[in-house]
């Protein structure tokens, strides 16, 4: 059974920095589509985004609106680099992910990376 839901909130942190907030600009340029994706940035856990996981989708609401977080689903699988995330506000946009782990350690493996999850 694929493991897609969580029932608790969290932080993404990889190598000891976390998945940045967008800025209100930013968010503002996603919901109004004039920008169809973001990069994500990494940064100190003071200025991390806070996630739930619901179908697949990493979803974070950053008092603005809810956004997607994800790998890009037109971007060309490879098997030796990661690809980079992105922030959307268009969910059909991103790949779905999973998790494995139980408890406190749950790390998501779709990214072409494991990525520990702190809960929030």
């Amino acid at each position: 059974m694929a493991k897609t839901n969580l029932n608790h909130r969290f932080l993404i942190e990889h190598n000891g920095q976390f998945v940045s907030n967008l800025s209100d600009t930013e968010t503002a340029n996603l919901t109004a589509n004039r920008e169809e994706k973001y990069p994500v940035n990494m940064g100190d856990r003071d200025h991390a985004a806070v996630f739930t996981l619901q179908n697949g989708l990493l979803l974070s609401n950053n008092d603005v609106t809810l956004l997607v977080l994800g790998r890009w689903i037109q971007e060309e699988s490879t098997t030796f680099n990661p690809l980079p995330m992105y922030w959307a506000s268009q969910f059909d946009k991103v790949k779905s992910v999973q998790y494995m782990g139980n408890g406190d350690d749950v790390q998501l493996e779709s990214f072409g990376m494991l990525v520990a999850l702190i809960k929030h």
